[in-house]
C-alpha cells in the first residue's frame, strides 16, 4: 500500500488579510467602500468584514462619510480621540470622528444624526457612553442655549460658542461691556487731550492722537478694572463699537514686518444727534413697512418696548 500525501490548502491568517487591507487603503487615500475592498480579494466577504472590524477596533482604519452619504474606509490618522480608547464599536467611532473633525467649535446633536444616519435611540446611547468614558462633553452655545453641542472632552469651547468674556453663562453681560466701552473711550479722549497741549503742527498732532489696539489693551489691563484677562481682539471689538457710535475714528497702518495694526482716536460729533435718530425708528431699515395692524407694527415692536423701558 503506497503512501498518499494529501495537500491541505492553508487559509491566510488574519494578520495577512489585515496587512493586505491596510496596503490597499494606503494605495487609495481617498478611501474605499467595504464592498470595493471585497472585490479586490478572493477571501470570503465574511472574513474580510471580520478583519475590517478588527482593524477599526484597533483604530487602524476609520469611517468617513462621502458627499452621497455613503461610508468610506480610510487609513486612520492618529488623533487624541482614537489614541485614548480601543474598546469602542464602529458607530461610536464614527460619532467620535464627527465630533473630532469640528475641533473646539462643537457640533449639534442634530448634525451628528444627519451625518451619521444613526437612529435617534441608538445615537442617544452612543453620546451617553462616550460622555461617560470622558471622550466627549456636552456644551451649550450662546446662539442657541437649549440645543446641545458636543466637543472632545480635552478641548475648551471656541469663543464663538461661549461668547467670550462678555457673556456670563448664556447671558450677555451688558453692564460689564458698557463699563469697558466707557473706559476705552476715556483712554482715547485722554490721549487726544494730552496731545492737544503739545506744541505740534496740526498734521503731527493728529497722527499722535491715535492709539493702537495693543496700547488700549495694555491700559485696560494695567487699570485692573477687569477681573478677567481680556484679549486684544476683545478690546478691538469694543473700539470698533466706538467707531460705529461715531465716537472714534479707525485707521489701519502697515508695520515694518508687513503686517497691519488697527489704530483709533476719539472724535467729537459735529452736530448733536436728533431725538428721532435716538429712537429705534430712526435707525430701523423696515420703517417704511411699519404700520399699525401690519406684520411689522409699533405696538408689537420689541425694540420699541425695550427702548421705552430703558
Amino acid at each position: 500500500m503506497s503512501d498518499m500525501t494529501v495537500e491541505v490548502k492553508q487559509e491566510p491568517g488574519e494578520d495577512d488579510i489585515q496587512k493586505r487591507i491596510l496596503t490597499l487603503l494606503k494605495e487609495h487615500p481617498k478611501g474605499l467602500k467595504e464592498t470595493e475592498i471585497c472585490c479586490y480579494f478572493q477571501d470570503s466577504t465574511a472574513e474580510i468584514v471580520r478583519n475590517v472590524n478588527i482593524l477599526m477596533q484597533q483604530n487602524r482604519i476609520s469611517f468617513h462619510l462621502n458627499k452621497d452619504g455613503g461610508v468610506l474606509l480610510k487609513l486612520a490618522v492618529p488623533s487624541v480621540a482614537s489614541s485614548q480608547v480601543l474598546d469602542i464599536d464602529e458607530n461610536e467611532q464614527l460619532v467620535l470622528q464627527l465630533i473630532e473633525e469640528v475641533g473646539n467649535k462643537g457640533i449639534w446633536r442634530h448634525e451628528i444624526h444627519r451625518k451619521s444616519k444613526i437612529v435617534e435611540v441608538q445615537l442617544n446611547k452612543i453620546l451617553k457612553n462616550l460622555t461617560t468614558k470622558k471622550l466627549i462633553k456636552p456644551i451649550t452655545s450662546v446662539l442657541a442655549g437649549k440645543k446641545k453641542m458636543y466637543i472632545l472632552a480635552n478641548l475648551e469651547p471656541n469663543e464663538s460658542v461661549t461668547g467670550g468674556n462678555f457673556y456670563s453663562g448664556q447671558q450677555f453681560d451688558s453692564e460689564y461691556f458698557k463699563m469697558l466701552h466707557a473706559m476705552c473711550y476715556k483712554f482715547l479722549e485722554d490721549k487726544a487731550e494730552e496731545v492737544r497741549k503739545l506744541p505740534l503742527n496740526p498734521v503731527e498732532q493728529r497722527m499722535r492722537t491715535f492709539l493702537s489696539t495693543s496700547d488700549v489693551h495694555e491700559a485696560i489691563q494695567n487699570s485692573k478694572v477687569s477681573k478677567v484677562e481680556l484679549k486684544p481682539q476683545e478690546i478691538d471689538d469694543i473700539l470698533l463699537t466706538l467707531v460705529f457710535d461715531g465716537k472714534a475714528e479707525h485707521v489701519v497702518r502697515t508695520t515694518a514686518q508687513g503686517g497691519h495694526t488697527n489704530y483709533y482716536c476719539a472724535v467729537a460729533a459735529l452736530i448733536e444727534t436728533s431725538g428721532l435718530m435716538r429712537t429705534p425708528c430712526g435707525q430701523c431699515p423696515l420703517l417704511n413697512d411699519c404700520k399699525e395692524g401690519g406684520i411689522i407694527s409699533p405696538s408689537s415692536c420689541e425694540y420699541m418696548k425695550n427702548w421705552l423701558t430703558f
